[in-house]
């Protein structure tokens, strides 16, 4: 049986968390709105440079820092990703558990986003 050809939203918003949210934020404007909202923990990020804010907090913590997507759903313009975070802290190594779920913008192909995190 052959494997499905990911829909293109599932592939922006994978791209999107292994690449950006890892850490390469050369490729912010390619993958995110600038209007997007990014909720985490309470805290609130809006547009690219916020979005820069938030993952520079990551990686403070976390080095090296690493997303890997475990599954995702893709309904219409949403893509829910299922995510492991890995990285040290404190030479501890880390591992995260959590959820984002992007809104692919008809016209960009690029991500407005809702994030929430549960530690594992």
């Amino acid at each position: 049986m052959e494997a499905e050809t990911p829909a293109v939203e599932t592939v922006i918003a994978r791209d999107a968390i292994e690449n950006v949210c890892a850490g390469r934020l050369d490729r912010i404007a390619e993958f995110y709105d600038e209007e997007f909202v990014d909720y985490v923990n309470g805290m609130v990020f809006r547009g690219h440079d916020e979005g820069r804010e938030s993952i520079a907090f990551y990686q403070s913590l976390f080095s090296p820092l690493r997303f890997e997507v475990d599954e995702q759903v893709t309904e219409g313009d949403r893509v829910a990703s299922r995510w492991t975070l890995y990285g040290t802290n404190r030479g501890r190594r880390v591992v995260l558990h959590g959820m984002v779920i992007s809104r692919i913008r008809g016209g960009t192909g690029k991500c407005g986003v809702w994030t929430s995190i549960s530690p594992s």
